[in-house]
């Protein structure tokens, strides 16, 4: 055969003992095509003559290559060796999750003595970054929020009690709380109606028809915003906040920056989605439902500040505020921040502490897994995105039902069933222990839970330390004031 004459023509090395005519033949015939591509060599010849030892990573249809070259001649069976293993390139989970990671300077693979070392030194790292930095943000942005709207607060009582006469001489105490805001909403009202004059003026050279349809849509606007209580106007502004950062999230285009921007991640290491996330839905189902109970339970914690138990709990005497918008507004925001705190903080010092325990006594830490695959792992476990007002109303539901037990609520589904608040609640705070038992994902529990807390210590606590800091940033006495 072809492959007999060429292996003995190469083993002379030169010294050829065929006539010239046939060694002339021999050359002007062509190769087959399965070696055309190489140059025949012997220790080449032999190689190529072997199959591959099939691989446990392989295929179970065979590769071309791994096909025995029959027709070059090759060697029998038990002289074949492989030429080697086929290992497929080990791609990390956690380049697929954060884009690509660093190796250790050991190696590639996670020992059992490198996973100590993460657990020690590398926990404390990703405590300092996903434990105390979002609890100091947290403090930090909830007491700036507070100190500004006792600020504002005073400010504008400041202002009203200077206009109805506070300081003279026939008036030497502060105006009662009732009359500022009284006085507010006749101011109020002449702004509106002047405005709606300078609009008439505005629009006299339109038609009719689009003249009419400008002022009766402003009028009805401005009737509603005249006769609606603050709680009420507080609640459109969140309501339109809210709606506004939905509709982010249905547009295609803005889809991915509202993700980034709008929903928390525990292990992203970003403290600002603990407030941008609750004020995020993105399910309509999900922003109905929060926004119907925002709209139902605002005003009767805008009682609580105002009114009633809120000066009956309070051990300072209390000062007279022309408005109780900025504290309802800090209120709504520390909320929404600590019932993300909350879990944010149960995610990164309980969950994730005991899923790095049971990997640690796992079959998976001495499996040939890559140590970014592990990680990647490890970091899952705190990757779950959180977004929504859930821990806000939750913290606004604890305040209506401690302030007023004996009020009854209705049930959503059943318009004509109502029940006392206090069993609503309760059965709502169950139900979200027995989900967080129970492992359960579909709803956030602790953040719920966490909003629950805030709101009842917020009921006992919070109006002592809104009426110490308004007296501390103010220079007016303390004066109890009337209902």
């Amino acid at each position: 055969m072809w492959a007999r004459s060429a292996t003995s023509l190469l083993a002379t090395k030169g010294s050829l003992s065929c006539s010239s005519s046939a060694f002339q033949s021999f050359l002007r015939r062509p190769p087959p095509p399965a070696i055309r591509q190489f140059s025949l060599t012997p220790s080449l010849f032999n190689r190529l003559s072997r199959p591959l030892k099939p691989s446990r990573y392989a295929s179970r249809q065979p590769h071309p290559i791994q096909q025995p070259l029959g027709s070059v001649g090759a060697s029998p069976a038990a002289d074949r060796t492989p030429i080697g293993r086929i290992t497929p390139t080990r791609v990390s989970a956690a380049e697929a999750i954060d884009g690509g990671g660093r190796h250790t300077r050991e190696g590639s693979l996670l020992t059992e003595h490198e996973f100590d070392g993460f657990d020690e030194e590398g926990a404390r790292s990703s405590r300092d970054r996903n434990v105390f930095r979002p609890l100091i943000w947290s403090l930090a942005v909830v007491g700036g929020v507070y100190v500004g709207a006792a600020l504002l607060t005073n400010a504008d009582t400041d202002l009203w009690a200077e206009k109805l006469g506070a300081g003279s001489f026939w008036r030497r105490n502060l105006p009662s709380q009732k009359e500022m805001m009284d006085a507010k909403r006749l101011e109020l009202m002449r702004s509106l109606q002047s405005t709606v004059q300078s609009l008439q003026r505005q629009v006299a050279s339109f038609p009719d028809v689009f003249k009419t349809l400008i002022l009766q849509t402003y009028v009805s606007v401005a009737e509603y915003w005249l006769n609606t209580s603050e709680a009420k106007r507080f609640a459109t502004v969140v309501v339109g906040v809210n709606g506004l950062i939905f509709l982010g999230f249905r547009s295609p285009r803005l889809k991915h920056k509202m993700m980034e921007a709008f929903r928390h991640t525990p292990s992203s290491g970003k403290s600002y989605t603990l407030l941008t996330s609750a004020f995020a839905h993105s399910e309509f189902w999900h922003f109905g439902f929060n926004m119907f109970a925002l709209w139902s339970f605002m005003p009767s914690c805008y009682a609580f500040l105002v009114h009633g138990d809120r000066h009956a709990l309070s051990s300072f005497p209390g000062m007279a505020e022309s408005t109780a918008i900025y504290h309802l507004a800090a209120f709504y925001v520390a909320a929404g921040i600590f019932a993300s705190l909350g879990s944010h903080l149960y995610v990164n010092l309980f969950t994730l502490p005991r899923f790095l325990s049971s990997l640690r006594q796992s079959a998976l830490l001495h499996t040939p897994l890559p140590r970014l695959s592990l990680l990647a792992l490890a970091r899952q476990t705190g990757n779950v995105p959180t977004l929504g007002a859930s821990g806000a109303l939750y913290a606004i539901f604890a305040l209506s039902a401690l302030s007023f037990p004996h009020a009854s609520v209705g049930v959503i589904f059943l318009p004509f069933v109502s029940l006392p608040i206090t069993w609503g609640f309760g059965a709502m705070i169950g139900f979200d222990i027995l989900g967080l038992i129970r492992g359960w994902k579909m709803f956030n529990h602790v953040a719920h839970l966490s909003g629950a807390i805030f709101g009842a210590v917020y009921w006992r606590y919070g109006c002592d330390l809104w009426d110490w800091l308004r007296m501390t940033l103010s220079n007016r006495p303390a004066k109890r004031p009337a209902v």
